[in-house]
């Protein structure tokens, strides 16, 4: 069969799947009333594309110029920038497929295109207004060519896609880090030749973010990289209060600090980063209790919700894609992929560039907080030494084959579990309020009414609810 076939198969699956839930998700209320982030980055693009001068000093620009620019080439529509954000991530799909097919053959190739394709997170953040679909697919490009090609030139497009991720999500520093490092130790013929590639590859992603570095810096006063937000991130994720998953658990600690955003944004980064240091190193034990249930969270089947709440946008769709919701997809591809780390991640030179790429990145999510948002872009990697696990247990001996379902059975019933708060429905309490009032403001009642039922399951007297009903009675 010819490469390309399968490729179109697995882009067309993915593709159909997308537009066919973003035309779904765009008749419902969630389109029209983003909250959080979502609603920062869609405020901000339309002024970028109606000529607006924007200083763009809290994020990484990447992304919401990407957004800007569909908004002027789409009539500012948001349906459009949802239709790219699914051909983009169709596109990943395909790539997943072209990584597989180059480490492991046809079939696995074809098997790990589709398995993305089908991947439900996947599908659903090209509704959201917010990175990830954008730097999934520049990280997995990257990572596509690192695998593929050795010379200097593929070296320096694979920079160059790398540090486009960089700048659409600064938590991309280590794995760029990571791939730097194996330029020069993973080629093993010639020095020189590795060297060149280093070179190749340091340069190109030096050009692309060196300079947004360099003017971030000014408009900060004082270094930070790409976006002095990391410092909260950072803090949100490692402090007394941290629960690890979420920024409500931390409000307490966030208003003891007292940092203002009046401050120059490099010494309100700074601020955060000593309360951190401050809070490891008096209470080591702590921390390391705290990164070990990271880890859990990290790795466990449910998809903890960030900016929008998942579980309660997923009710308003259409049946076959709540059905299409609820199958485990976490809790099947997280323990093959480990598993295939584990037997198969270093065994060839190539396959360690997705597994360097799944390491760095799964330690800097561990690092700062754990949510689906944030885990979703190791997705890609984790497919591909899925796919390399299981051609290694059929390859296996009898007794490896043995030990290594002993190892895949804990790994399930780990990941499967509802252990140490992971699903806590009251983490969800401060997004359903958020919604409920977005769609009070915009005359959506019945989805204002929905949200407000959840809030008040959980936290009755939660005082922007009481303000909120009495509003509603008020219009009855």
């Amino acid at each position: 069969m010819h490469a390309g076939r399968p490729a179109f198969i697995v882009f067309g699956v993915a593709a159909i799947l997308r537009l066919l839930l973003v035309l779904d998700y765009s008749q419902g209320d969630f389109a029209c009333c983003p909250i959080l982030d979502q609603l920062e980055y869609v405020q901000t693009a339309r002024k970028l594309a109606g000529g607006e001068p924007v200083a763009l000093v809290w994020r990484a620009p990447l992304y919401v110029h990407f957004v800007a620019v569909v908004f002027r080439s789409g009539g500012g529509e948001e349906i459009a920038v949802r239709v790219v954000q699914a051909f983009l991530s169709a596109a990943t799909a395909a790539l997943v497929y072209a990584i597989g097919r180059t480490l492991l053959g046809t079939a696995a190739g074809i098997a790990a295109g589709l398995a993305f394709a089908v991947h439900w997170s996947s599908i659903l953040y090209c509704t959201q207004i917010v990175p990830v679909t954008l730097f999934s697919f520049l990280a997995t490009a990257a990572m596509y060519l690192l695998c593929r090609y050795g010379s200097a030139a593929a070296r320096a497009a694979a920079g160059f896609s790398a540090g486009l991720a960089t700048l659409t999500r600064p938590t991309m520093i280590p794995s760029l880090a990571a791939w730097g490092v194996w330029c020069l130790a993973g080629v093993r013929t010639s020095p020189r030749r590795a060297l060149r590639g280093l070179i190749a590859f340091a340069a190109a992603a030096s050009m692309v973010i060196g300079p947004v570095v360099y003017s971030s810096s000014k408009r900060a006063g004082g270094a930070v990289p790409l976006s002095p937000l990391g410092g909260y991130n950072l803090f949100v994720g490692n402090n007394p209060e941290s629960d690890g998953k979420t920024v409500w658990a931390s409000e307490r600690a966030l208003r003891r600090a007292g940092i203002s955003v009046a401050l120059q944004p490099s010494e309100y980064q700074r601020r955060y980063l000593r309360l951190v240091w401050h809070y490891v190193r008096e209470h080591p034990v702590r921390e390391t209790a705290l990164l070990l249930r990271k880890c859990y969270y990290l790795i466990n089947d449910y998809r903890i919700s960030s900016t929008f709440d998942m579980d309660l946008m997923e009710r308003n769709l259409s049946l076959p894609f709540r059905i299409l919701a609820g199958l485990p997809f976490n809790g099947i591809i997280w323990p093959l992929g480990i598993l295939g780390l584990a037997v198969a991640g270093f065994r060839d030179r190539r396959v360690t560039w997705v597994s360097l790429f799944v390491l760095s990145y799964a330690a800097t999510v561990i690092i700062f907080f754990v949510n689906e948002r944030l885990r979703l872009p190791l997705l890609p990697g984790l497919i591909i030494l899925a796919a390399a696990g299981i051609r290694h247990i059929v390859a296996a001996t009898r007794g490896d084959r043995v030990r290594m379902a002993v190892f895949l059975v804990v790994l399930l019933v780990i990941c499967n579990s509802r252990l140490m708060g992971v699903a806590d429905p009251r983490d969800l309490v401060e997004l359903d309020i958020r919604h409920a009032w977005a769609f009070y403001l915009a005359g959506r009642v019945e989805s204002c009414r929905e949200a407000a039922d959840r809030v008040r399951r959980w936290a009755p007297g939660h005082p922007r609810l009481l303000q909120l009903e009495r509003l509603l009675s008020e219009s009855k």
